[in-house]
């Protein structure tokens, strides 16, 4: 777990080193004519101060903190338990977001033919699916087709061409929205956790992509992709990645998949995933539940945009799974020596 837990505390440090002064300017709506005023009127001196450095050179936390001390001797009572009702719901955010995502293993599949699509989503969607320690969700059970399931509809080749493109669209934009939110949340609001830094909302959406990477990682020590053909040349290989990712999951050939003996690697990696999903979660609560200045009607706007972007992504990973699953005919035995699909071949070890 050492590796992940260096990556926090190098992330964290690189935050500190590249803190700014755009704090204490702008703030959310509901409050902004407020704490402005108080800036202006009640702590014009150490605002002053912390942008001239004047009296501290140390960290910006040292910067900002005299700040943040003076506006919350300013505001009222009851303002402040509005602040802390606000928190709450913040800090509920990432575990509520944990239930809506999906899990690294459903989008690690769709990466196997379409990973830009699936980076795209694993950004649009901060939060990851909590799994067991030492508990790995099998490829079969993803693919495995539910009795009286809805049949996906099927287009023409124009018709898969705006289907891609409507995927992609929304892909664009629920990243657009997670980046711009978490912009927002650093320029407009001040963190009790990381005081003076402005995108430690940004890291914790985005360290989400390790957990996917690491996702990645584990489904390919797992599985085996045996249809790639290994004589294209870079220029068929590049035609072929293109052709993929923007055909939906549905309309493409068949590929075929071997499932490979679990390894010591692959146990550290699937445990290593489902321990940094844990930490990450933690540290997404600890950094929401830490803003101030923020009322609670604001806070119910961002919870909404995370959800909305978190929703959006899965959605368009279950579509893409769903097609998989229309394409295949997955046999419910697993004793079988291979599961032959028309979409998708799972072929057993014979080992």
């Amino acid at each position: 777990m050492s590796p992940l837990i260096s990556a926090f505390v190098l992330l964290a440090q690189l935050s500190f080193a590249c803190a700014s002064k755009d704090q204490f300017k702008h703030w959310f709506p509901d409050w902004n004519a407020t704490l402005s005023n108080i800036i202006a009127q009640d702590c014009a001196q150490q605002y002053h101060d912390y942008l001239t450095n004047s009296t501290s050179s140390g960290t910006s936390a040292e910067w900002a903190m005299p700040v943040i001390d003076c506006m919350l001797d300013a505001v009222s009572e009851p303002t402040k338990e509005r602040m802390s009702s606000a928190a709450v719901v913040l800090g509920l955010t990432p575990t509520i977001l944990s239930f809506l995502g999906s899990t690294t293993t459903e989008t690690a599949l769709l990466a196997i033919r379409r990973p830009l699509l699936s980076f795209l989503l694993a950004i649009g969607s901060p939060s990851v699916s909590v799994s067991r320690a030492f508990e790995y969700q099998e490829l079969i059970e993803i693919l495995r087709i539910r009795e009286g399931r809805v049949p996906l509809p099927r287009f023409s080749s124009g018709g898969n061409i705006l289907v891609g493109f409507v995927e992609a669209l929304l892909a664009f934009a629920a990243v657009a929205n997670v980046v711009e939110l978490g912009h927002r949340l650093g320029m407009r609001t001040v963190s009790t956790f990381l005081s003076g830094i402005t995108f430690d909302y940004l890291l914790w959406s985005f360290l989400a992509v390790i957990l996917y990477l690491l996702g990645s990682l584990t489904l390919r020590l797992r599985t085996r992709e045996l249809s790639r053909d290994r004589r294209r040349n870079l220029t068929q290989k590049l035609t072929y990645w293109i052709a993929n990712e923007v055909t939906p999951s549905i309309c493409q050939n068949p590929m075929m998949l071997t499932r490979t003996p679990e390894s010591y690697v692959f146990l550290l990696m699937s445990w290593l995933t489902a321990v940094g999903t844990v930490l990450h979660i933690v540290y997404g609560t600890v950094v929401l539940s830490g803003i101030l200045f923020i009322s609670i009607t604001d806070a119910l706007i961002v919870v909404a945009r995370y959800i909305v972007s978190t929703l959006c992504c899965r959605m368009i990973l279950m579509y893409e799974l769903a097609g998989l699953r229309e394409a295949s005919q997955v046999q419910d035995s697993m004793d079988a020596d291979a599961v032959e699909d028309i979409g998708i071949f799972v072929v057993k070890n014979s080992s």
